[in-house]
């Protein structure tokens, strides 16, 4: 019975293991200004509802952050931000969703874009 046991735990966290590799980090980077002012809480938890939580109800995680980059002109930008970690199997519709999210931010808080980086983590285990 001890053996059938191990061999039903080896089956099961092996079917795990293969599975969970089919998942992938999904990182967004959302500016927290509009126009040079910052966007207000509500406004962002307003974005967060409408939005990211509809497209990944499985759940997610929006992490505080601070950021620069270097402008065009050579000037160097820095802005508070939010960062938002998904993890999902990355198909055609999750492609869709996660591009119609970084659009929507675009254009309602007129940032000329959100950072998107996507990773393959090597096991995940839920």
């Amino acid at each position: 019975m001890r053996y059938f046991l191990l061999l039903v735990a080896i089956c099961f966290y092996t079917g795990l293991a293969a599975q969970d590799t089919t998942y992938t980090r999904v990182e967004l980077f959302f500016g927290l200004s509009d126009h040079g002012k910052k966007i207000p809480g509500r406004k962002w938890s307003a974005f967060v509802n409408e939005y990211i939580t509809p497209a990944f109800p499985d759940g997610l995680t929006i992490t505080n952050a601070y950021g620069q980059w270097r402008e065009k002109d050579g000037a160097i930008t820095r802005e508070r931000s939010r960062v938002v970690t998904i993890i999902c199997k990355k198909d055609a519709a999750a492609t869709d969703r996660i591009d119609h999210i970084r659009k929507a931010y675009c254009e309602r808080f007129h940032q000329s874009s959100v950072l998107e980086v996507d990773s393959r983590p090597s096991l995940i285990s839920f």
